[in-house]
C-alpha cells in the first residue's frame, strides 16, 4: 500500500550527536495548524521524564509539535530529566513560534543517561529548514534503536465525501509487552474529530493491536503513543458515536494492527512470528493470562526457534497459568495439526509433519481449554541467539 500523508503535517529527522555512529537520532512532527491530541503511555511505575511531562502537556489543549529522540531514554534521571525536557520544550516553542504547551516530547534509548540538551537545541534551525512532507522517512529513521527496518503505514477513507488520511510510524523491537501502549508511536490525521472521539479511537485501536503483542514480556519506562488530528480534511466533525466514528476507528485499528505485526516480525533477533489463539476459557481475562504466559515463555519461544514441536512445554505452561484447566478437555494445535487431544499427545510420525510446518516464517499455536466460550489472541516471536547477543551488549 502506497504511503499517503495527511494535509498540514510536515516532518524532519536529523543526526544531532546522541548516537555515536552518526545516524539520525532527532525527529520532529509538525502541524501547520493547531491539532487536537491524544496520548497513551506506559503503566510502568517508573516513568521516564518525557512521559511525565507529556502526560501533563496533554491536559493543556491543542498541539503543534512532537519532538522525539532516540539513543537516550531520559529515564531514571530524577528532577534533572524533567528540567532537561522543559528546557527543550521552551527552546523549540520559541524556535518554531508556538506556545510551550503546544509541544509534546518522547524519548527512547538507554536508561539512566541525561539528554545532551545543547546538542538537541542546536538543531532547531536544521529541523525547521528541513521540515517537509518528504521528511517523513527521515523522522521514521530518527526514532529507531535496535529496529532493523522502518515501520510505517497509512490509510485513506471517505467521510461525508471528504478524503481523510491517517498515517503512522512506530519504533520497537524489544522490551515490548504493553499496557495501553507500547514502543513509540506517532500518528497524524487531517480528520475533523472531537477530542473525546480521538482518544476513544486510539484506546480501541491500542487494545486491538499494541496490547496483543509481546516480544519478551518486558515493559519500558518510555512507552508512548501520540495521535494528532488537525481537521484540515474538513469533514463533518466526528463525535464518539455513529457511522463516521466507526469508519475512522476501524481505519485506525487496521493501521495499528499492521504496525504491530511489523514490530513482531522485527523483534530483536526474531526468525519466526508466532500467532497464539487461546479459546475455551471462562473469561477473556483468563484467556489473556494464558496467551501471554505462552507468548512470554522462554522455553516455548526457544522451541519454536528450534522448530521443535514440544507440546509438553505448552501443556505445562497452560496448566501453570489457569487454575481450572483440565488435561481431559485440553486441545493444542501447532499449525493445522492437533498435537495434544484431551490427555493424549500425537505419535512421533505425526510430530515429524508438525516439525516440517514449523519451518514457516509464521506459525499458529492454538489452545482450547474446553471450559468456556471466551478467549484471547496474542502475537509474539521466537527467541534466538541474536536476542541474547543484542541485549548482552546494549549499553556497551
Amino acid at each position: 500500500m502506497a504511503l499517503s500523508l495527511p494535509k498540514g503535517f510536515l516532518y524532519a529527522g536529523t543526526p544531532c550527536g546522541i548516537k555515536n555512529d552518526g545516524k539520525k537520532d532527532l525527529a520532529i512532527v509538525y502541524s501547520e495548524v493547531p491539532a487536537i491530541a491524544a496520548g497513551l503511555f506506559t503503566t510502568n511505575a517508573i516513568k521516564a521524564a518525557p512521559v511525565v511531562v507529556s502526560m501533563n502537556q496533554l491536559k493543556k489543549g491543542k498541539k503543534r509539535i512532537i519532538i522525539a529522540n532516540s539513543g537516550i531514554a531520559n529515564a531514571a534521571t530524577a528532577k534533572d530529566g524533567i528540567k532537561d525536557v522543559n528546557e527543550i520544550i521552551n527552546a523549540y516553542a520559541k524556535g518554531f513560534n508556538v506556545k510551550p504547551e503546544e509541544v509534546l516530547v518522547a524519548s527512547t534509548g538507554i536508561i539512566g543517561r541525561r539528554l545532551p540538551v545543547e546538542k538537541i537545541n542546536a538543531h532547531i534551525i536544521t529541523l525547521k529548514n528541513d521540515l517537509s512532507r518528504q521528511g517523513f522517512m527521515d523522522a521514521v529513521k530518527a526514532v529507531m534503536t535496535t529496529d532493523t527496518v522502518p515501520k510505517y503505514g497509512s490509510r485513506r477513507l471517505k467521510i461525508n465525501g471528504r478524503e481523510v488520511i491517517l498515517t503512522g510510524f512506530v519504533k520497537g523491537s524489544g522490551m515490548i509487552q504493553p499496557h495501553f501502549a507500547t514502543m513509540l508511536g506517532f500518528f497524524t490525521s487531517d480528520v475533523n474529530i472531537t477530542p473525546g472521539a480521538l482518544r476513544k479511537a486510539m484506546l480501541a485501536a491500542s487494545d486491538a493491536s499494541f496490547n496483543r503483542i509481546t516480544i519478551d514480556g518486558e515493559m519500558s519506562t518510555n512507552d508512548t503513543v501520540f495521535i494528532l488530528a488537525n481537521g484540515l480534511a474538513e469533514n463533518d466533525i466526528i463525535n464518539e458515536h455513529g457511522k463516521n466514528y466507526s469508519l475512522f476507528e476501524q481505519a485506525l485499528i487496521d493501521l495499528t494492527r499492521e504496525l504491530s505485526e511489523k514490530m513482531v516480525k522485527d523483534g530483536e533477533g526474531a526468525n519466526k512470528v508466532i500467532e497464539i489463539s487461546v479459546t475455551g476459557t471462562k473469561t477473556e481475562e483468563d484467556g489473556k493470562r494464558v496467551a501471554f504466559k505462552l507468548a512470554n515463555s522462554p522455553l516455548i519461544k526457544t522451541a519454536f526457534f528450534g522448530e521443535d514441536p514440544n507440546w509438553g512445554r505448552i501443556v505445562a505452561t497452560v496448566g501453570a497459568s489457569c487454575p481450572y484447566v483440565s488435561e481431559s478437555r485440553l486441545k493444542i494445535w501447532i499449525g493445522k495439526q492437533i498435537v495434544f487431544n484431551c490427555g493424549k499427545g500425537i505419535d512421533n510420525d505425526a510430530l515429524l509433519k508438525v516439525r516440517n510446518s514449523m519451518k514457516n516464517r509464521t506459525i499458529q499455536l492454538a489452545v482450547d481449554l474446553g471450559s468456556g466460550n471466551k478467549g484471547f489472541n496474542v502475537m509474539t516471536c521466537d527467541f534466538t541467539y541474536d536476542y541474547v547477543r543484542i541485549n548482552s551488549t546494549y549499553t556497551s
